[in-house]
C-alpha cells in the first residue's frame, strides 16, 4: 500500500481555545497551520505575522488540491477550519488516522487519541508543553510564544504522518479492514459539509415556547409540594424524590441549640445543624436499585459510617434508589401515590424539553454565536460502529421541536 507515487499532504492546525476551538465560533481564529506536502513541511503563521495571509491560504489550497491524499488527525475538525478560511475546496481523498485506529480496533477504542496511537505503535509521543503551561492555565494560542507553537505543531504533523504509515502496513494485512477505512473516509468528506452548513433554527420561537414550558412544569411543581408539606424538598433532586416515594430521612440545615459551659455556668448558644425531616415509604423500593455508595454498606457499617459523621457534624447517608422513568412506569400505585408519581413523570418529560431542547439548543446557539445549529457527527464514538452526535446530538430530538428547524428557502 505504501505507493510513493501517491502525493501525501499531511495537515494539522492551532487554533484559538474558546468553546474548545469550535470552528464555527466567530470568536475563534485559525492561529497556525501546518503541512507536509510530499515530504516538505511548511509551517504557516496565520496570526503571528502582520503580512496578510491570502498568499498563505492560496498555498494552502494549492498542496490540498493537487494532493493524491490529504492525511489528518480527527480530519474533520481541520477540514472545517479550512473551509471557514479557504471557502469552497476539492480533495482527491481523504485519510484520518484517528477513524484508522478505531477501525482497527475493530471499534473497541472510541475517541482515540493521537499521544495514544502513537505511544501504542511506538511512534513516539506529541509535546506537551503548549497544553500543560498554557492552555490548561487558560492561555489561549496567540500568546504562547511562537517558538514554542511551531514545534509543538510540527511534532504533531511528523507524528501523524508516522502513523498514517503505519497505518498503511496494518491495512495492507486486511483487505476488508482497508475498504471499510475507505468508505468511513468517504463519509468523513460528507460529514464535514453537513457539520460545516448546519441547521437553520428558530431561536426566537424557541425561547416562546421555553417560557411556555417552564410555566406547566412550574404548575406541577407547586402541585407536588402541596403534596407533601416539607419547604425543603428539591424536585429537581432524584435523592429527593427517592426520600418522598420509598422513604428515609431529607437532612437540611438549619439551626440547633446546644448547651455550653462556661465558667459562669452554663449557657444556650445556637449553631449550624444537620436536621431531619422523616418520610414513610409509599413504595417498595427495586431490587438492586439502591444508589451509591450505600449500596455496598449493610445496616451495621451505614450506622458506624453515620456515626462518625455525626460527631463530626457532617450530613449522614440516606439510602435512596433509582427513580428512573422506565422504574416509576412498572409500578401501579393508587391514590396519593398514584397522583405523585404522574405528576413526576410529566414534570421530568417538560424539563427535558426545557433544559435539551427548548432552552437548551438556543442556549448552545448563543454560547458559539451560532447562526444555524452546528452539531458534530462522530464517526469513532461507538463500540457498534453506528455514526453518533453530540454538541447537541442531531440525531435524537423530540418530535414537537422539528418545527422550529426552518429551511432555508422558505
Amino acid at each position: 500500500m505504501n505507493d510513493e507515487s501517491k502525493r501525501v499532504v499531511v495537515i494539522d492546525g492551532e487554533t484559538t481555545i474558546r468553546n474548545n476551538g469550535n470552528p464555527f465560533d466567530p470568536n475563534n481564529r485559525l492561529c497556525s497551520f501546518g503541512v507536509l506536502d510530499a515530504g516538505k513541511y511548511t509551517d504557516y503563521d496565520i496570526e503571528y505575522s502582520n503580512a496578510p495571509y491570502g498568499p498563505q491560504l492560496a498555498s494552502i489550497r494549492n498542496s490540498l488540491e493537487n494532493a493524491d491524499v490529504v492525511v489528518g488527525f480527527n480530519l474533520k475538525f481541520d477540514l472545517n477550519w479550512l473551509r471557514r478560511y479557504l471557502g469552497s475546496f476539492s480533495c482527491a481523498s481523504f485519510w484520518d488516522c484517528q477513524l484508522g485506529a478505531y477501525i482497527l480496533s475493530h471499534q473497541q477504542e472510541v475517541f482515540p487519541s493521537l499521544d495514544g496511537c502513537c505511544s501504542a505503535a511506538g511512534l513516539g509521543n506529541k509535546l506537551d508543553v503548549v497544553a500543560t503551561e498554557y492552555w490548561e492555565n487558560g492561555i489561549d494560542t496567540p500568546d504562547v510564544p511562537y517558538a514554542i507553537l511551531a514545534e509543538y505543531l510540527r511534532k504533531d504533523v511528523d507524528l501523524t504522518y508516522a502513523l498514517y504509515q503505519h497505518q498503511q502496513e496494518q491495512f495492507a494485512q486486511d483487505p476488508q479492514l482497508l475498504r471499510l477505512m475507505q468508505l468511513g473516509c468517504e463519509d468523513l468528506r460528507w460529514l464535514a459539509e453537513a457539520e460545516y452548513n448546519g441547521l437553520a433554527y428558530d431561536i426566537e420561537e424557541s425561547r416562546k415556547r421555553c417560557a411556555e414550558l417552564s410555566v406547566e412544569r412550574d404548575q406541577i411543581t407547586a402541585a407536588l409540594s402541596s403534596l407533601y408539606n416539607c419547604p425543603h424538598l428539591d424536585w429537581n433532586s432524584s435523592d429527593h424524590i427517592s426520600l418522598v416515594l420509598y422513604g428515609g430521612v431529607l437532612y437540611f440545615t438549619g439551626r440547633e441549640q446546644y448547651t455550653k459551659v462556661l465558667k459562669a455556668g452554663p449557657v444556650i448558644r445556637e449553631r449550624n445543624a444537620w436536621l431531619p425531616w422523616e418520610f414513610k415509604g409509599q413504595l417498595k423500593p427495586p431490587r438492586g436499585a439502591e444508589n451509591s455508595p450505600t449500596d455496598k454498606w449493610d445496616e451495621t457499617e451505614l450506622e458506624r459510617i453515620n456515626e462518625e459523621r455525626i460527631a463530626e457534624r457532617k450530613k449522614p447517608f440516606v439510602r435512596t434508589y433509582s427513580v428512573a422513568e422506565n422504574i416509576l412506569r412498572n409500578f401501579k400505585p393508587k391514590g396519593k401515590v398514584k397522583q405523585t408519581i404522574e405528576l413526576l413523570l410529566k414534570r421530568a418529560e417538560l424539563q427535558k424539553l426545557i433544559s435539551t431542547y427548548y432552552g437548551g439548543i438556543p442556549d448552545i446557539m448563543e454560547t458559539h454565536e451560532w447562526t444555524e445549529l452546528h452539531g458534530q457527527f462522530n464517526q469513532v464514538g461507538t463500540r457498534t460502529g453506528r455514526l453518533s452526535s453530540s454538541k447537541p446530538n442531531l440525531q435524537n430530538f423530540a418530535g414537537d421541536i422539528k418545527y422550529l428547524f426552518r429551511s432555508r428557502y422558505e
